[in-house]
């Protein structure tokens, strides 16, 4: 493996876990209880958008884990999660490009909204499959996604202008085929 496919490989691990820092300890400081979205899927979600389904799936699966851990939630829900969310994405992102700002900032939005209340009723499911699940905590979760959608909105929109510079620059990093014919 070259040094380049390492830091590739390296950035990706730092950014994840620098989202799962940001979700435990400075979000949870900054805004209220229950009006935090989740970085992590907001993360993979711009990524997918940015690289494709077919680079990220394995970041997913990676993210995943790292957040069931972090968040001390069952092994395998949020890797189901971000999975899902990255192959959605990726599938509608494949078939309506983006072509002006006005139309990205729109997109960001319904984007943002279906993976917020994506996230909060599949959140509800696995709450409801371990019986914990009571009616407070659904009243609870539905009050706050309006919030959640407008932060939401505004990370995914900055995560995604910083992971197209992060990922134009690891693509760059990438060691070209061409390159790689000429060194044999």
């Amino acid at each position: 493996m070259s040094w380049r496919n390492m830091e590739i490989k390296i950035t990706r691990l730092v950014l994840i876990l620098a989202g799962v820092l940001v979700q435990t300890s400075v979000l949870t400081i900054i805004l209220p209880s229950g009006k935090t979205p989740n970085i992590i899927l907001l993360i993979i979600i711009a990524w997918t958008i940015v690289a494709g389904f077919e680079k990220i799936w394995p970041w997913a699966i990676t993210a995943g884990i790292i957040a069931d851990l972090a968040f001390f939630d069952p092994l395998g829900k949020n890797v189901i999660l971000l999975v899902l969310a990255s192959c959605a994405i990726g599938f509608l992102s494949n078939r309506f490009p983006i072509e002006n700002r006005a139309g990205e900032i729109i997109a960001m939005f319904f984007i943002a909204a279906s993976a917020i209340i994506f996230d909060v009723f599949f959140n509800i499911f696995f709450a409801e499959l371990r019986g914990v699940a009571s009616k407070e905590q659904w009243l609870f979760l539905i009050k706050n996604i309006t919030t959640q959608i407008i932060i939401g909105t505004a990370f995914l929109y900055l995560l995604y202008a910083f992971l197209k510079k992060v990922e134009n620059r690891l693509d760059f990093l990438a060691p070209s085929q061409n390159r790689q014919n000429y060194e044999k």
